[in-house]
């Protein structure tokens, strides 16, 4: 597994070895492992978990690793809630007119999941979600780079593509970002991030099997 020192090391001399530049290309190298994790369903950063619901109570705390919620289901009844917005609830006005009952839709709002049409009626809704999981970012040389080994090379490509963008180099922007996605394609279409997605993923709520 590749440390962070290797990683950066090579984005840098991919603009010419500058000397002025180490804190935007560790940066570039850190955003470019989260956005591989927004841009591919990598397995091992979707992360199921689930918690009980309390009578009246709508709003729930996620923890601070969850980068963004996949998909909610009510395991108490089998079945998947739809994911609704912050428009629809405060149309609702459910502060002074929601119903209580069975949850059926749902939105985050900051780092809190929010479920209504109805608010829980009980205590003991079991509400599980998958989330996609927040890497941390590497800040030591040695610190080993977080995705499984498949991901170095798009990891450093993307990099370089964000550092290029910053330097006004929009061609080689460009073309690092095709090279990154023709290594990732060539191993699994893209679409698949629509199958993490499909309403049958979701209701099987399982692990899918395949590891990109």
């Amino acid at each position: 597994m590749a440390q962070f020192a290797a990683l950066w090391a090579e984005v840098k001399k991919s603009i010419g070895d500058r000397t002025d530049l180490d804190t935007e290309i560790k940066s570039a190298v850190n955003d470019a492992t989260v956005d591989l994790g927004m841009m591919f369903p990598i397995r091992q950063l979707i992360i199921k978990a689930s918690f009980t619901t309390e009578t009246g109570v709508s709003q729930y705390e996620l923890d601070t690793a969850v980068l963004d919620v996949i998909d909610v289901r009510n395991d108490t009844d089998v079945v998947l809630l739809s994911k609704g917005d912050s428009r629809e609830y405060d149309l609702l006005d459910y502060a002074n007119a929601d119903k209580t009952g069975t949850p059926k839709k749902w939105f985050v709002d900051g780092n809190n999941l929010i479920i209504y049409n109805s608010t829980p009626d009980t205590t003991g809704f079991t509400i599980s979600y998958r989330y996609l999981l927040r890497v941390a970012d590497m800040s030591s040389d040695t610190d080993p780079f977080p995705l499984p080994r498949q991901w170095e090379r798009p990891a450093k490509l993307l990099a370089k593509s964000y550092m290029f963008e910053l330097l006004g180099q929009s061609q080689q922007a460009v073309s690092a970002h095709q090279q990154m996605m023709a290594t990732v394609v060539t191993r699994k279409s893209v679409n698949y991030w629509e199958k993490i997605h499909s309403k049958e993923a979701s209701v099987a709520f399982g692990d899918s099997g395949e590891d990109w």
